[in-house]
């Protein structure tokens, strides 16, 4: 069986590196705007007096669903006060938190971090609205045994239930703010940043020595706590590992992805789960073999790739989460899907890098130059400029533009030849001779 997952698993990930290359060299194929789609790739989970929740701010304001009769059910959706009354952000973090029996939304905008209490789900009431004094823009939220941690730009909080800083760090920070966290004790910081993993012990003001890790970049990784035995589990682009704290690797696993997420504990203590973007895979915690997987590129729709994950059990037994990227998916102990909410949000962001180009950068007055660019709004209009003069292409469903202009009348030498996005405020300039 285990060879069998090892070429299965080889297979799904050469066909993977295939579309990925037929991305890079059929780009119009890859960011139809038609086809994308905002997608899911955190948030958090929760059972709470037997109901499955889910929360994601992933997509616009934050989305609450509810696992129930084997369907996910979107049960409320709202925005932020910034939102609302200014239109310049939304939320862009949530997680759920039980405080004395009682189950409260923590939500962040950026400028303020929103408690709701959530005794009526499908109508949460807003009971505080803080905004730090030191001018922090809260990037993150977090929990460490019964605090709340927040990451933002000055760097990491931890707060009481009465919304009191009671530690603050501002030496540590990470362009993936959700790869800093803190174990149940909340007494060492652990920060994934990049290819290290840098220990902290805020009692005693010690950094361990930085702890090496597979990664071809910086993005979303989790860590799972073993607090029984000062350890902790780790997948990184190479291998799911356990760790003591002092970096020492206890148990290791090589896994045949390229990417590494998450890790979290199954209610059954023998087993721990783990996303590697192709799929979610059940192991053993013994020795960390696999005993159970899933693919999840296509199980809950099209593009899936699995991130941030959850394994919750209630009463009709354990699921597991899946932030999917283009889906959120419920799979069962057996990781057999049980359910999928597609996103069907259209994203408009900018597609790739602006740039622009001309098939000559040297013409005279009244000569015909062929211009093209791309990394914008798909249909944003296009200003371009040269000298004085202005002229408005628009951009196509992927991003991209071409433009036929006749060069002006304008004074001979060197000019910036600009193109700038009305919508996006991308530009690129290059330079553009002209002579007589």
């Amino acid at each position: 069986m285990f060879k069998k997952f090892i070429s299965t698993r080889f297979i799904l990930v050469f066909s993977v590196v295939l579309i990925v290359l037929g991305f890079a060299l059929y780009p119009q194929a890859a960011y139809n705007s038609f086809e994308r789609v905002k997608t899911y790739y955190s948030g958090d989970a929760i059972s709470y007096n037997g109901r499955l929740l889910i929360a994601s701010t992933n997509i616009k304001g934050v989305e609450i669903f509810e696992v129930k009769n084997n369907r996910i059910n979107l049960i409320k959706n709202f925005s932020s006060f910034d939102a609302i009354y200014s239109g310049s952000s939304d939320f862009n973090d949530v997680i759920f938190k039980v405080e004395t029996g009682r189950l409260y939304l923590y939500l962040s905008d950026g400028r303020y971090i929103y408690k709701y209490d959530l005794a009526d789900i499908n109508n949460p009431l807003l009971l505080r609205q803080v905004m730090d004094n030191s001018y922090d823009w809260f990037q993150s939220l977090g929990r460490c045994g019964d605090n709340l941690i927040t990451k933002g730009t000055k760097g990491l909080k931890i707060w009481n239930n009465d919304f009191n800083v009671i530690y603050s760090n501002d030496t540590i920070n990470n362009s993936e703010p959700k790869n800093l966290q803190l174990e149940a004790a909340c007494k060492y910081t652990f920060n994934i940043n990049g290819d290290k993993v840098e220990v902290f012990n805020r009692f005693e003001n010690y950094n361990f020595p930085s702890i090496n890790i597979k990664a071809n970049e910086n993005h979303y990784r989790k860590i799972l706590f073993d607090n029984n035995n000062s350890s902790f589990y780790l997948v990184d682009d190479w291998s799911l590992k356990q760790y003591n704290y002092e970096g020492k690797v206890l148990k290791n696993f090589t896994h045949i992805s390229s990417s590494g997420y998450d890790v979290v504990a199954s209610a059954d203590q023998r087993y721990v789960y783990f996303s590697d973007g192709i799929g979610v895979v059940k192991s053993d915690k013994s020795n960390l073999k696999p005993v159970k997987w899933a693919y999840t590129t296509d199980l809950g729709g099209k593009n899936g790739w699995a991130m941030r994950i959850f394994a919750i059990k209630n009463n009709d037994g354990e699921k597991v989460i899946v932030f999917n990227n283009s889906n959120i998916l419920v799979l069962n102990e057996n990781l057999e899907k049980v359910d999928s909410h597609v996103s069907t949000e259209p994203d408009n962001s900018p597609i790739g890098l602006a740039f622009i180009s001309a098939d000559k950068t040297i013409a005279s007055i009244g000569q015909w130059v062929n211009i093209s660019g791309r990394g914008y709004i798909p249909h944003e209009d296009i200003k371009i400029s040269l000298g004085d003069n202005y002229f408005y292409p628009k951009a196509d469903d992927y991003g991209k533009f071409t433009y036929r202009l006749q060069i002006p009348s304008i004074k001979s030498g060197l000019h910036d030849l600009t193109a700038f996005g009305l919508s996006s405020s991308r530009t690129y300039s290059i330079g553009f001779k002209v002579i007589n």
